[in-house]
């Protein structure tokens, strides 16, 4: 790692270290919507951050690609969030939470049957729901989501993220990255993630570090990201 990338690395280290403070500390009080969201995204920004800096100072390039994949997903879900109008801001934390608890585990049960379809044995379900009052209930709990949001199960947000990109203004950000995070992650013959990429990584959790400390109220860090941010993505370049 260059001293000028190691440089980045440990301005990024320092704020997700301050927002994890912040984090511990707002889990004491009575959190919103918005807040329990903001810590859900902040544990798995803040865990795959420091998954793939281990992996990159153990030269595992491409598996730290396919950890920014992931990232970079999280940090368009951020910035939606963020940039959606404090209005109706509680609203999408809302359908977030209730995609969570009400849809993700009817996905999971189709998942499960579509799998084995496939592998042409149905009674593999069986060995995992076994309980018809359960299997109820996740349909019932699927058909209370749609009937509240009339919209597509497909995401929590019922949107693709090239429409969640264009929501959160970061459509040249999603034509830099996205298809070159993708290719790694799919295997794709043209997936490649090289040493040099690790400023993307760094670049868009520092962004999302700042973005979620602004959700919860902690919007002091964002001084002490801007001295760099527009440096750092100037890096990043894919092209």
């Amino acid at each position: 790692m260059s001293k000028k990338i190691e440089y980045y690395r440990r301005e990024t280290d320092s704020i997700g270290l301050m927002l994890k403070d912040k984090v511990d500390t707002k889990r004491s009080t009575e959190l919103t919507d918005v807040d329990k969201v903001s810590v859900r995204l902040f544990e798995r920004l803040f865990g795959n951050y420091a998954g793939a800096l281990e992996l990159y100072y153990k030269k595992l390039y491409v598996q730290v690609g396919i950890l920014t994949r992931s990232i970079f997903e999280d940090y368009l879900n951020i910035l939606y969030l963020q940039r959606t109008p404090e209005e109706e801001r509680a609203k999408l934390a809302r359908r977030y939470l209730d995609y969570a608890s009400l849809v993700e585990p009817y996905m999971l049960y189709e998942n499960t049957k579509d799998l084995a379809e496939k592998l042409g044995d149905s009674s593999l379900v069986d060995e995992v729901y076994n309980n018809e009052i359960i299997i109820k209930d996740i349909k019932e709990n699927k058909e209370t989501f749609t009937n509240k949001y009339n919209n597509s199960i497909k995401s929590w947000s019922g949107l693709d993220f090239a429409s969640i990109a264009l929501k959160a203004d970061e459509k040249d950000k999603y034509f830099r990255y996205y298809r070159l995070l993708s290719n790694v992650t799919h295997g794709s013959p043209l997936g490649n993630f090289t040493e040099d990429k690790i400023t993307i990584t760094i670049f868009i959790s520092m962004t999302s570090f700042v973005a979620l400390a602004d959700l919860i109220g902690e919007n002091s860090l964002a001084a002490q990201a801007d001295e760099i941010k527009e440096e750092l993505l100037k890096e990043t370049d894919v092209f």
